[in-house]
């Protein structure tokens, strides 16, 4: 009679990318946060890594296990996590996929910052908008933080009749078809008062 065998079965671990979500867009050219979900029932996580449409693109091993991307190039992407034991085994995720959308461009035309106007002057809001990936489905004009207009088709214009004095504070923001937004870099102008006579 042959001596008894001893044979531990190591349960692998398990793998999920809990953000970003599968199906996902994210817009900008921020950091783009990955962070795996894993666990093992009979062992200790020693490492998670993180690959990029197939290709390993970094690892951690401390716990949440996040990994931020920065300038990611607008268009599709797959990301995945894979989850590795003490004991060797390992555990893949399924791929999320993420779109990653170019916002818009926005830029003021007019007024100029820093200009003074009489009082019940017409204004004319002027503003360009492109976008590198998509398209500008809207701009929006904001007067003092208070939208006050928006325009869908370029070129985007907007006239405001100055019909009360002071300082005013104006930005646009531009809204892309694939739900990214931006905005402008706000500017300032004067109302003025006619003098006492």
């Amino acid at each position: 009679v042959s001596a008894a065998v001893s044979i531990t079965v190591n349960a692998q671990p398990f793998a999920f990318l809990n953000s970003p979500a599968n199906n996902s867009i994210f817009h900008g050219s921020g950091n783009l946060i990955l962070l795996a979900r894993v666990g093992d029932t009979d062992d200790a996580i020693r490492k998670v890594a993180f690959f990029q449409n197939g290709a390993k693109i970094g690892e951690d091993s401390i716990t949440p296990y996040p990994l931020a991307l920065s300038n990611l190039t607008p268009g599709p992407y797959f990301f995945a996590v894979q989850a590795f034991d003490s004991r060797g085994g390992s555990g893949v995720s399924t791929p999320a996929a993420v779109l990653v959308n170019a916002v818009p461009v926005v830029q003021i035309g007019a007024p100029r910052n820093g200009t003074t106007y009489p009082l019940f002057s017409g204004l004319k809001f002027e503003v360009t908008a492109t976008d590198p990936d998509g398209s500008v489905k809207k701009v929006e004009f904001y007067l003092n933080n208070a939208k006050v207009g928006e325009d869908s088709i370029a070129p985007y214009e907007y006239e405001y009749s100055a019909n009360t004095f002071g300082n005013y504070n104006f930005f646009a923001r531009a809204s892309d078809n694939l739900g990214g937004i931006a905005a402008s870099s706000p500017i300032g102008f004067v109302i003025n008062a006619p003098p006492f006579v």
